[in-house]
């Protein structure tokens, strides 16, 4: 991807050839999530990239996407209020693409930025809205283990908030929901329940 992106640069610039540059990026990042990391200084580079590749398209969909990602990689780099603010944009354009998966994905970028900046009111909320998708096939099937790290957030939110066997009821609900041919989802939703046993001092689970 690297070798073929650098054959890219010699070609003139046109929206075709920014086309190609946007799929091989995609592509590039997935990857270095995986051997790399998601707060690679790589990874960030290549998903910022992307965001300006997108914006010149009239694909909503995949700027909605990008705006994800980015808001993910600015979550783990700890810089939270530039996470909200593209949480913030990428659900007000998934509400206006309509995709039930994006909505989806977007209200759970709200839940997992709010809670570390300590708006649990604002994280229930959107883990509440999330319910309405929460079976989308898609949504259900995202190999980055979507559907756990939505009850996982849920649950470390509802301990916080004083309601323990809620917290309960939604690890469980993140590790009945790990899909058995993604080996992502098993140790992802094991690592969730892990932090809330931690939280319950209930070390021995």
């Amino acid at each position: 991807l690297q070798r073929a992106l650098a054959l890219l640069n010699l070609v003139d610039e046109s929206p075709e050839r920014d086309g190609r540059e946007l799929d091989l990026r995609e592509s590039l990042v997935l990857i270095l999530h995986v051997t790399r990391g998601w707060a690679a200084p790589e990874a960030i580079e290549a998903a910022a990239r992307i965001g300006l590749l997108v914006e010149r398209t009239d694909n909503l969909g995949r700027l909605v996407v990008s705006l994800a990602t980015r808001c993910f990689h600015a979550n783990l780099a700890g810089a939270l209020s530039i996470a909200g603010a593209l949480a913030d944009e990428g659900l007000e354009l998934a509400l206006r693409e309509g995709s039930p998966p994006l909505i989806a994905t977007l209200h759970m970028m709200q839940l997992i930025t709010r809670f570390p900046r300590g708006d649990l009111v604002g994280a229930e909320n959107h883990f509440m809205a999330v319910q309405k998708y929460i079976d989308d096939p898609v949504f259900r099937q995202n190999p980055g283990g979507y559907v756990p790290s939505v009850f996982g957030w849920g649950s470390w939110n509802a301990w916080i908030l004083g309601r323990a066997d809620v917290a309960r009821e939604r690890i469980a609900e993140a590790r009945a929901a790990v899909n058995p041919a993604n080996p992502h989802d098993l140790p992802w939703s094991q690592m969730l329940a892990a932090i809330l046993y931690t939280h319950l001092k209930e070390n021995e689970i």
